[in-house]
């Protein structure tokens, strides 16, 4: 008897794991339903691969973007929207290399068990700058996709328990909101 009850536990937790195959199974079928359409529309099954192409986008070496960014901002006037946009771009960039190295290292160091998630965040990065925009500019919404590094925001709130931190980080953000609200308000800005 408890055999048997035994051996039906094992088949209802089998239907279990099963009852998701189904949906896993849309995806596929999705995806080969909008290669069909491409495939009748454009010729092309893949074209949503090959959009960068036209795009002149491929993988590059991480250090090519930045590079290109700080040979940007010494070619163009200071006062472009161009050398801006790279200012901000590199400092972002830089403050999370920065935040992602404190991850690992230092008094507030994530635990060992802890770093698929600082792990995370330098494979986001990484993508960041593998696949660069163009020269004009190399680094397009880092402030956007820097978001998603969310390891880095954990550790600014580790940082914010000190209070020369939490200070200094108001005294540098409040004037940047301000001046990026201008920005965005005045038409100049709205990546």
């Amino acid at each position: 008897m408890i055999r048997v009850a035994w051996r039906e536990r094992r088949h209802l937790q089998a239907l279990k794991l099963l009852s998701g195959l189904p949906a896993a199974l849309l995806i596929p079928l999705a995806l080969g339903i909008y290669a069909f359409y491409l495939d009748e529309r454009l010729h092309d099954p893949l074209a949503f691969s090959h959009a960068q192409l036209q795009w002149h986008l491929g993988p590059t070496a991480p250090w090519y973007a930045p590079v290109v960014a700080m040979k940007a901002m010494l070619h163009f006037s200071p006062f472009t929207f161009s050398t801006t946009h790279n200012v901000i771009d590199l400092t972002t960039l830089l403050l999370f290399v920065i935040l992602l190295a404190l991850c690992f290292v230092g008094p507030e160091r994530f635990a060992v068990s802890q770093w698929s998630m600082p792990l995370f965040g330098i494979l986001a990065l990484s993508l960041l700058l593998i696949f660069p925009g163009t020269a004009y500019n190399p680094l397009p919404s880092m402030e956007r996709y820097a978001l998603e590094i969310f390891p880095g925001f954990m550790m600014l709130a580790r940082l914010g328990r000190h209070s020369w931190f939490h200070q200094g980080y108001y005294l540098l953000s409040l004037p940047l909101l301000a001046f990026l609200t201008l920005q965005f308000l005045t038409g100049h800005w709205t990546v």
